[in-house]
């Protein structure tokens, strides 16, 4: 098969890493794969690819200076995304998140190639503007498939888009193991996401300043970039946690850093599929995370390989934490028994679901 994977960009970010990881499966399996992205010329990767991969920057994120400009912009961009496709032909047309999956169905509506679409977040909570919420609605029913991580995405969608739907989970590649449940002197819970209100770090920042004083010995450090860098900050300055809460930017080598610390928390208001959630169990970390929708309950079993609390609560959010933080011989067992993850949606497994997708359609 020849495959072209179209995806905003390869910048940090879990889509971006779920679509490299992906594409290296694919190219590894003997098929051809062909990346398309909407940045400029020159930029890279920030995931490793196989050299077999070809990568095609279209340069289509210059800024615009107004409506018209934007609207011209997205005429331009399913121009360029349609030529490409001629040109490569490929056998399948994979591609990732709301806006780039519009443009992808219209620019490839007539070239005769099976088109797949993706939503990386549940679409129920994350809002679009009403010029891109339309456009879905009218272009996603000409989509071959739509994949989706949990079952409560695909209601969500089966509800408003008549597409043929497939839950296809994240893959979860191999990552270092944490050697033992033995921690430094001081301890530490640790946090990864784009600084942004979806992910709930100031949730996590107010359920840690319940919990400073009676826990000298631990600190929170959280992993990523994002708007809310500066508001995150003050934060921390107004609840008086300088030294114990670091932001520590983006982090090229999460599961290193990960194997360094004891505990691993999800403050999410919503997700799709947290990868990081996936990565942190896979690691072996005792985990706390928010049963927010969707993804966190479809991937923990409540008190056996981590922590489910209550969504928007920093109050419960301290609660389980501090259940956790508390009792070393818990964390051990949530943290041996989180390992199993990594069978269950091991990258094999997850190729085999996208094959079934694939060959169902081929097949008509």
């Amino acid at each position: 098969m020849h495959i072209v994977l179209i995806i905003g960009s390869l910048q940090g970010g879990g889509a971006e890493r779920v679509a490299c990881t992906l594409a290296n499966a694919w190219s590894a399996e003997g098929n051809k794969v062909t990346i398309l992205t909407f940045e400029a010329y020159g930029a890279l990767s920030a995931y490793p690819l196989s050299h077999l991969i070809e990568v095609k920057r279209l340069n289509l994120l210059n800024p615009v200076k107004n409506k018209i400009g934007a609207f011209k912009r997205f005429l331009d961009s399913v121009l360029i995304i349609r030529a490409n496709i001629r040109d490569l032909q490929p056998t399948v047309v994979v591609s990732f998140i709301d806006e780039v999956n519009v443009r992808t169905i219209i620019a490839c509506k007539g070239l005769n190639v099976p088109v797949f679409i993706s939503e990386r977040v549940h679409p129920g909570y994350f809002r679009i503007s009403w010029f891109w919420n339309l456009l879905r609605r009218l272009v996603y029913r000409y989509a071959d498939a739509l994949i989706v991580q949990t079952k409560s995405i695909e209601l969500w969608c089966k509800e408003r888009f008549s597409t043929t739907t497939y839950i296809i989970p994240n893959p979860i590649t191999p990552t270092k193991q944490r050697l033992s449940c033995d921690s430094r002197e001081r301890r530490t819970i640790a946090a990864a996401g784009r600084l942004m209100h979806q992910k709930g770090f100031d949730l996590l920042i107010d359920a840690f300043a319940q919990l400073a004083s009676s826990f000298l010995l631990w600190d929170l450090v959280i992993y990523g970039e994002g708007e809310e860098l500066h508001t995150l900050e003050t934060l921390i300055r107004v609840r008086g946690l300088e030294g114990r809460v670091r932001l520590l930017g983006w982090q090229s080598q999460l599961d290193e850093a990960l194997a360094e610390v004891d505990i691993f928390c999800l403050s999410s208001r919503f997700e799709g599929f947290p990868n990081v959630l996936c990565e942190a169990m896979r690691l072996g970390l005792a985990v706390v995370a928010t049963d927010c929708p969707s993804g966190p309950a479809d991937i923990i079993t409540n008190g056996k390989d981590g922590i489910l609390v209550e969504v928007g609560s920093d109050t419960e959010l301290a609660q389980g934490l501090r259940q956790v933080m508390e009792n070393e011989s818990l964390r051990c067992a949530l943290g041996s028994n989180a390992k199993m993850i990594g069978q269950r949606y091991s990258t094999e497994k997850i190729l085999i679901l996208w094959k079934e997708c694939f060959d169902n359609t081929l097949r008509v």
